[in-house]
C-alpha cells in the first residue's frame, strides 16, 4: 500500500530517489508499521550494458556510470570478480574515463569456464552501493568464451511441443501461449519478453485470472545440448505480490537430462524479492553444472498458488540453448603465423589511431593500451 501511494506521488518512474511527499508518506504510514522503502544513494548503471562473453584471450571491459541520488559519489568505484565457484571475490579499482565514468575490466581465463562479478561504489560519507544490491552474494555471470553458437531458440512465435500439465484441483491460469492482453495490472505482463509478440503464460485473460487453488507447469520437448559446453538462457517473469496473502508462492524452473524421467532443480524465484514483483529478468545457466548435456534435455516452468491464495502470474519466452565455441587463435597474433613477435607489432604501427585489425582491447582505437596488451603477450604462442 505504501509503495502504491508513493508510485502515484512519483514524478520520475523511480521512487527509490525520493518522491516529492516521500518524508510526508513515510512518516504517515511508519505509524502504521507499513514504512517506505529504504531510498537508494547512488545509480549505478552500464551504458552500454554488461559483457555477455569474456574473450578467453583478451578479457572483457564495460563502462560503469556512478550518478547521484541521496547520496554523492566519493569518486571510487570497484569490479568484484572470481572464477565461476570460486570461494573469493578479487577487487580491481576501475578507472576513471569520464565525468561519472569509469571503465570495468575482467581479466582472461580459461575458455569454457565462466566469470561472476559484481560492481561497487561509494559515497563521501562511506557507504557502499553494490550493483547487484544482494552483492557479493548475488552477482552477474558472463560466459568465458569466443562466441555462443545457438542450437535452439523459441521466441513463443510458434509451438515446437510445449507440453502443459496441471495439478489437480488447479481453478485458474494454466499455461497458454500467445500475446499478452492483461494489460499488466494485476501482476501479469502487458507484452512478451524479447518483443516479437507472443510469449508463454499462466492463464492469458484480462481481470482475475491468476494462478489458482494449485500448480500448472510448462515442460519443453527433448532438447540436444551435445556437441560442447552448452548454457540453458531464458526470460521469465514472475509476480507474487499481490493479493490477500502475498510473498506466499514460488516459481520453480528445473532441467531433466533423460526426457523427464528425473528433475533437477536448477532455480527457485520468490517468495520475496524484486524478481518475485513482475518484470521480464533473463537467466542463464551451464547446464553441465546440473546435470550431465545430453540429447533429451527439458527444461520444466512450475508456478504454484498454495494455500492461502494470492494473485500469482508468471511467463516465460526466449529459451534457447547456445554452445561455447573456443578459438585458439591469439588476437595478438595479427599475421596468423602462431607467434606475437616483430611481424605483429609492425602491423599493429601501421594501423596506429585507426581502427580494426589492431584495436586489442576493442575500444575503436589503436593505440597505446593495444600496444601494452600486444607486448604482454609477446611470443606467448607457437606455431
Amino acid at each position: 500500500i505504501t509503495i502504491d501511494f508513493l508510485s502515484l506521488d512519483d514524478d520520475d518512474d523511480n521512487i527509490l530517489n525520493g518522491t516529492p511527499h516521500y518524508l510526508q508518506i513515510d512518516e504517515g504510514f511508519g505509524l502504521h508499521n507499513m514504512p517506505a522503502p529504504e531510498l537508494a544513494l547512488l545509480d549505478i548503471g552500464f551504458p552500454e550494458g554488461l559483457p555477455e562473453l569474456i574473450d578467453p584471450n583478451l578479457g572483457a571491459s564495460f563502462p560503469v556510470e556512478v550518478l547521484p541520488l541521496t547520496g554523492t559519489p566519493s569518486g571510487t568505484v570497484r569490479l568484484g570478480w572470481r572464477p565461476a565457484g570460486d570461494a573469493n571475490f578479487v577487487l580491481e579499482t576501475c578507472s576513471q574515463i569520464g565525468e561519472n565514468t569509469y571503465l570495468a575490466t575482467i581479466p582472461a581465463a580459461e575458455c569454457g569456464t565462466a566469470v561472476e562479478f559484481y560492481v561497487l561504489a561509494t559515497t563521501t560519507a562511506g557507504s557502499l552501493v553494490y550493483v547487484p544490491e544482494e552483492a557479493p552474494g548475488e552477482s552477474f555471470v558472463s560466459a568465458v568464451a569466443s562466441d555462443l553458437v545457438e542450437v535452439f531458440s523459441d521466441d513463443g512465435e510458434s509451438d515446437p511441443g510445449w507440453v502443459v500439465l496441471n495439478s489437480p484441483g488447479l481453478a485458474d491460469g494454466a499455461w497458454t501461449r500467445g500475446i499478452p492482453v492483461g494489460g499488466g495490472d494485476r501482476g501479469d505482463p502487458a507484452s512478451d519478453g524479447d518483443g516479437s509478440g507472443r510469449c508463454w503464460l499462466t492463464d492469458n485473460a484480462d481481470g482475475n485470472n491468476d494462478v489458482d487453488d494449485g500448480s500448472t507447469s510448462l515442460i519443453s520437448p527433448d532438447l540436444d545440448a551435445t556437441g560442447g559446453d552448452a548454457y540453458l538462457c531464458y526470460l521469465r517473469w514472475f509476480s507474487n505480490t499481490e493479493g490477500a496473502s502475498p510473498n506466499q508462492d514460488v516459481f520453480v524452473v528445473s532441467i531433466s537430462n533423460d526426457g523427464g524421467g528425473s528433475w533437477t532443480t536448477l532455480e527457485t524465484v520468490g517468495p520475496t524479492g524484486p524478481e518475485a514483483d513482475g518484470g521480464w529478468f533473463e537467466a542463464c545457466h551451464r547446464i553441465a553444472d546440473f546435470v550431465e548435456p545430453t540429447a533429451e534435455i527439458r527444461v520444466r516452468f512450475t508456478a504454484e498458488d498454495a494455500a492461502p491464495g494470492s494473485i500469482v502470474e508468471a511467463a516465460v519466452d526466449g529459451v534457447r540453448i547456445e554452445i561455447v565455441e573456443c578459438d585458439e587463435t591469439d588476437p595478438a597474433d595479427l599475421n596468423g603465423d602462431g607467434l606475437v613477435n616483430g611481424a605483429d607489432l609492425a602491423e599493429l604501427l601501421g594501423a596506429w589511431g585507426g581502427s580494426g585489425a589492431g584495436d586489442l582491447n576493442g575500444d575503436g582505437l589503436v593505440n597505446g593500451a593495444d600496444l601494452a596488451e600486444m607486448l604482454g603477450r609477446w611470443s606467448e604462442s607457437t606455431p
